[in-house]
Order: C-alpha cells, then sequence, then structure tokens
C-alpha cells in the first residue's frame, strides 16, 4: 500500500527567508550605508549601461514642510506599466523625464508626471507623500530591466558620481526603488512585521488585484544610500520580463495597510497554533514594546498568513 503527501500553497514567514540565487544563500541587506556627495544616483546593469538616474531635492510645501522630489531621467526606457489604474494599461513615452513630487498639503496633493519640453502629463495622481520627518520606508515604484541586464554597452560615469551596479549577468532583472525620511530608524524597522515586506513583490500595492503577497527571489543584497538626508533602498530581484524595458507604478498612497492590514496567526513553542490576531495590530504592540526591550517576541519568525484580503477599519 502506498501512501501519498499532500503539500499545500499556504506560504509561512519561514518561506520568505528561504532566499537563494541558483540555490545558493543571499545576504539580504548589505552591510554598510553609502553616503552621496551631492544629490544623485546612476542604477547600471552588470556591464555598466546605464538604466536610470534619480535626482533626490528637498521641496516645500505652503506651511514650508520639506519633502522629497524625486527626478527619474531613464535611458533606452520607453514605456510605463500603471498598475494602479482599473485597465492597468502600458503607456509609452519618449524624450521625457518623470518626477515624483513629496509635497501635500491643501492646495496640491503628492503626485508621480511625466515632464516633456513644453507640457506635464499626471501617471500617478494623490500618492504617499515623502515627508522629510517620516520615520517609515515608503515603497516608490519598480523598474522592469527585461533585455537591459544583458546590454553590454559601457555608458561613461564621472568617478565622482555614486552608482549602484546590477552584479548578476545571465537573467532578467526587476529593480524596487523606496525611500525613507530623514529620521528614520533602521533597527526599530528590521524589528518590525513591516519589514517582511521587503520579501514581496510590489504587488501588495495592487489593490484592484486585492493586495496579493507575491514572494520575490532576490539578486543580490538590498543596498542603501544616504541622499540629501534621505535614505534611497534599490532592490533588485529576479523577474520573468525578457524584453522591453518598463517602469511599474502603483497607487502607494496606502502602502501600510495594503501590506499589514490582514491577519497572521503565530505557532507557539508546544506546536499548536495561536488565535488569528491582526498584523497591523500586532506591529503597534512591537512598536510600543521596541522602545522598551527591543523585541518583544520573536514568535512572528514562524508565523503564517491566513488571509490576502485588507480589512479597512
Amino acid at each position: 500500500m502506498s501512501t501519498t503527501s499532500v503539500t499545500t500553497n499556504k506560504p509561512t514567514i519561514n518561506d520568505f527567508f528561504d532566499y537563494g540565487n541558483n540555490y545558493e544563500p543571499v545576504t539580504m541587506f548589505s552591510s554598510k550605508k553609502q553616503k552621496v556627495n551631492g544629490n544623485k544616483i546612476y542604477i547600471t546593469n552588470h556591464y555598466g549601461k546605464k538604466i536610470v538616474q534619480l535626482i533626490i531635492n528637498n521641496e516645500s510645501n505652503s506651511e514650508n514642510e520639506q519633502f522629497a522630489q524625486i527626478k527619474i531621467i531613464p535611458y533606452d526606457i520607453k514605456k510605463i506599466f500603471d498598475k494602479s489604474s482599473l485597465t492597468k494599461s502600458f503607456k509609452r513615452f519618449k524624450s521625457a523625464e518623470l518626477t515624483y513630487h513629496g509635497s501635500n498639503d491643501m492646495q496640491k496633493s503628492s503626485k508621480i508626471h511625466l515632464k516633456y519640453s513644453n507640457k506635464y502629463e499626471t501617471i500617478v495622481d494623490n500618492t504617499h507623500e515623502l515627508n522629510a520627518k517620516a520615520n517609515q520606508l515608503i515603497p516608490l515604484f519598480s523598474v522592469e530591466l527585461g533585455e537591459l541586464s544583458k546590454s553590454k554597452k559601457r555608458d561613461n560615469i564621472k568617478k565622482k558620481n555614486t552608482v549602484f551596479t546590477i552584479t548578476d549577468n545571465d537573467k532578467p532583472l526587476k529593480l524596487d526603488l523606496y525611500i525613507s525620511g530623514k529620521s528614520f530608524d533602521m533597527n526599530k524597522y528590521f524589528n518590525s512585521l513591516s519589514m517582511l515586506s521587503m520579501y514581496c513583490s510590489l504587488d501588495y500595492l495592487d489593490s484592484h488585484s486585492n493586495n496579493p503577497l507575491i514572494y520575490s527571489k532576490i539578486a543580490q543584497p538590498i543596498e542603501y544610500f544616504t541622499i540629501n538626508g534621505y535614505t534611497l533602498f534599490v532592490r533588485a530581484t529576479i523577474s520573468d520580463n525578457k524584453t522591453n524595458p518598463y517602469f511599474v507604478f502603483y497607487n502607494n498612497a496606502e502602502f501600510y495597510d495594503a501590506f499589514l492590514n490582514r491577519e497572521m496567526i503565530s505557532v507557539n513553542q508546544n506546536g499548536t497554533l495561536s488565535e488569528a490576531i491582526n498584523m497591523k495590530d500586532r506591529e503597534l504592540d512591537l512598536g510600543s514594546s521596541y522602545e522598551q526591550t527591543n523585541l518583544k517576541s520573536k514568535s512572528e519568525s514562524d508565523s503564517i498568513l491566513i488571509t490576502q484580503k485588507r480589512k479597512f477599519n
């Protein structure tokens, strides 16, 4: 009599920690933050081909609060995939740069727009503000590299400039960009449930698809750079896109709830399962306890997400 083992597709947090590239371990984060001289950074492929240039400046609102403004200058990328809209359509452009305006007040909202020589076109309106005082890691957008991953063209970049270089040269990749305010507490973030979002693609921001959690396999350590006081995080993950490169934009206004406002259960020391709890509520508990003991409980490492559905109050 033969027996058949049955497996389920329910992801556990342990699955998210099982990182590897060609089944070899990969360090999650770079061990050192890099400080950028000036306000810009280039991202290149393995061979030195420019992918995108980011310029981070300060801008203010009518109340003189400070926010980040990010200019996005693409190289050989001429498409945008807008996942903030219900239609999720591609938009083509040329001879343009993009700008993420992080300021927000009663007169204007944060937004991402295309800037041509004589006009502006809004891509995503009412995005999350990029307040200089924000103690959060805010997801910005993704770049599907496609065929640019293997381009052997080498662009000239002055030595004084900071460059993030992709180390992998044999597979298509996707870049995910994040930014934090000037008072970001890295240690507190690493001891939070929010940090688990770094193991998932930014598709959890896609409200039109019920904010799914999709595992992303990292290709190299996440690097982070201090630019004008803000911290920019760059993550490279393995992708299926082997053709044309394009940007992917989401509406990130509710990014905190999009990831945390769902339920989880924990595995107790005796092997039993806890009652379902809301991840957002647990995050608040961890935040309070961190101030006193750094981390109240390590049971989250064995937690299981049991619903993909957000539950707004």
